[in-house]
């Protein structure tokens, strides 16, 4: 028997508070599922509320830092762009040949 396991990339502007903020906000989510008061719903509500916050603010200050970090750099704006885009390019160059080798084949 085979069993697959799919790796999922770790958001870089995930941290440990925004871990301790979802781990917090699904204990209030369960509680809420258990014991179906209003009291939990309005607890589950507010802490869903700040880790959706906590996760824009995050995103924000990530890119924020990307894009001032490239500065007035058009290579690395446009390279970024292309990346939050999805528009990566791939290698121009052929692999697994050795500089040698490829200089050769001309």
């Amino acid at each position: 028997m085979e069993k697959n396991i799919t790796v999922v990339d770790k958001s870089p502007w995930f941290n440990g508070e925004t871990l301790t903020k979802k781990r917090e906000k699904r204990r209030k989510e369960s509680k809420w599922r258990r014991v179906k008061t209003e009291n939990a719903w309005e607890e589950y509500k507010v802490v869903k509320n700040q880790y959706n916050e906590l996760i824009k603010k995050n995103k924000r200050d990530y890119y924020l830092k990307k894009i001032q970090d490239a500065g007035s750099d058009m290579n690395k704006v446009y390279q970024l762009f292309d990346s939050l885009t999805g528009n990566v390019k791939k290698r121009k160059l052929p692999d697994g040949f050795s500089d040698k080798e490829l200089a050769d084949a001309f």
